[in-house]
């Protein structure tokens, strides 16, 4: 993005990006990394991360209004499609189209931490995590889903949740990404070099955030069939 930080800037590239995307994918439920302001262990809040947030909340309102626009262009003897918006766990009726759901960073490193192989890190020592620290945890975690040759132990599984086996589909781009990510991520381990395709961590936390989001479906599915004694039995 360019230097130019005006609202109309803001809304128009917001507009475009969403409905670039949906038209293209027709996705039933949008997920939106949750910001936060970073002051960088200084006295104020860094201006980058404002910009962020404000491109956040312009998101919502472009879902927001092209919900409505669709609600209205139904006809009047039509019912309408149901969706929503899960934000801060309330549901609010959007209208027709994507459910859009708010995901903390903070509760999905938590998350997969206590539950599969990167259990120590959370729990070892006296030492604070930095930052960094949890970027490489996604990085790897996200590694060992797609790269069969190393493969992580999912304890998920024995509790009856999502396995973490994926199936990459044929799309050729999907795949030259996915090439492209092993071989960095081998690269940051040691070993072959690899097509630069930025900065790995943000393409781990739409994958790793992505499946914590289909994992808690599962399980909320689970304890509304099986009921709360589900949950002490596995203890999750």
């Amino acid at each position: 993005m360019n230097e130019i930080y005006t609202p109309d800037f803001y809304a128009q590239n917001a507009y475009a990006f969403l409905t670039t995307l949906m038209e293209k994918y027709q996705p039933t439920h949008i997920l939106i990394e949750r910001q936060r302001f970073r002051s960088a262990s200084g006295a104020a809040v860094q201006e980058w991360s404002l910009r962020v947030g404000v491109f956040e909340g312009v998101l919502y309102a472009v879902l927001y209004t092209l919900a409505r626009q669709r609600r209205l262009s139904l006809s009047s003897h039509e019912p309408a499609p149901f969706s929503g918006f899960f934000g801060s766990g309330n549901l609010v009726d959007f209208g027709p189209g994507p459910v859009v759901h708010g995901i903390e960073p903070s509760r999905v490193l938590r998350y997969w931490g206590e539950r599969m192989g990167f259990k120590s890190f959370f729990l070892e020592g006296k030492e604070k995590k930095t930052a960094k620290d949890g970027k490489k945890v996604k990085i790897d975690l996200a590694g060992h889903w797609l790269d069969p040759e190393h493969p992580i132990t999912d304890e998920v599984d024995e509790d009856g949740g999502l396995s973490t086996d994926l199936i990459v589909g044929e799309d050729v781009g999907l795949n030259e990404t996915l090439h492209a990510y092993l071989a960095k991520w081998h690269k940051k381990r040691g070993k072959e070099k690899g097509k630069d395709i930025g900065k790995l961590d943000d393409l781990a936390d739409c994958l790793v955030q992505g499946m914590t989001w289909l994992e808690w479906q599962v399980m909320r599915d689970r304890v509304l069939r099986e009921g709360v004694d589900f949950l002490l039995e596995n203890g999750n």
